[in-house]
């Protein structure tokens, strides 16, 4: 479930952390599902609109597995980078 949760992590703008307690190995099958809309420019041969209405959101195909996302506070590990400099030349 922690390989799940980093999966989701990517379509999500938040971080998504494992509190099931579940272990082990899963075969999972998500259907195609809606994605937010791509802010980027527009790339040859890419679909503009990936909203079609037809297809379940993640939050939805997550609870046909019986699984849901809590939107919570806990805390998250953090890179702070508090000074940065050019290499000096050789």
């Amino acid at each position: 479930m922690t390989d799940l949760a980093a999966v989701v992590e990517r379509f999500s703008d938040r971080p998504v952390i494992d509190h099931t307690g579940l272990t082990g190995f899963y075969k999972i099958a998500f259907p195609a599902f809606n994605l937010r809309r791509p802010t980027g420019p527009e790339t040859a041969g890419e679909k503009r609109d990936l909203e079609d209405g037809t297809r379940p959101t993640l939050s939805d195909a997550l609870q046909d597995l019986g699984l849901r996302l809590d939107s919570t506070k806990a805390p998250v590990e953090m890179f702070v980078v508090e000074h940065i400099e050019r290499p000096a030349e050789n």
